[in-house]
């Protein structure tokens, strides 16, 4: 079952393990891209992942229209994302919210930031697709059987042939590279 849509684009990495951004790219655009989303309408802004070091790739500000809405924008050091859950989604609209969050983020970042992204970025959309085997269904064969996955798991992963709960549900990600 369809659970979440991502269009996302990372620049920055300059070898694999290799980083590199520039003093803008690890402060102002954030700042830069709340004032231009504000001005679209997606006037919540929420903090994700703070810690005392930016992590390239991992998003540390969240954009959104009202409180849980979506789509919802995101952006960190390295990594811009438009999310749209299943509920509400449609290619169409989706589609024109990427376009739309594209002219935000080109809007907010400088000429070497783009410079960067020329050269290292790279581009995914994701569908994450989420499934709850049934109670008397066994996990690997119910990837086997449905998506031709064969698979084995650590015990701690399993309880009782049921995801643990401590692990949440198991997501398959199928990703798109442009």
């Amino acid at each position: 079952r369809l659970h979440l849509i991502l269009f996302e684009i990372f620049w920055g990495e300059k070898s694999p393990g290799s980083f590199e951004f520039s003093s803008e790219e690890q402060s102002l655009i954030p700042v830069r891209f709340a004032a231009n989303a504000g001005r679209a309408g997606f006037v919540r802004q929420e903090l994700v992942n703070q810690g005392q070091h930016p992590i390239p790739g991992l998003v540390s500000h969240r954009y959104r229209k009202e409180p849980n809405k979506w789509p919802c924008y995101q952006v960190g050091l390295g990594v811009f994302t438009v999310n749209q859950i299943a509920a509400g989604y449609r290619w169409t609209t989706f589609k024109e919210s990427i376009k739309d969050a594209i002219g935000i983020f080109i809007d907010s970042i400088d000429d070497e930031t783009m410079k960067s992204i020329k050269e290292s970025g790279r581009v995914q959309l994701k569908y994450q697709d989420v499934f709850y085997p049934g109670d008397n269904q066994d996990l690997q064969e119910f990837l086997h059987t449905t998506y031709e996955v064969k698979l084995s798991l650590p015990e701690s992963f399993l309880d009782k042939n049921e995801i643990s709960d401590s692990y949440g549900s198991v997501r398959l990600v199928s990703i798109i590279s442009i």
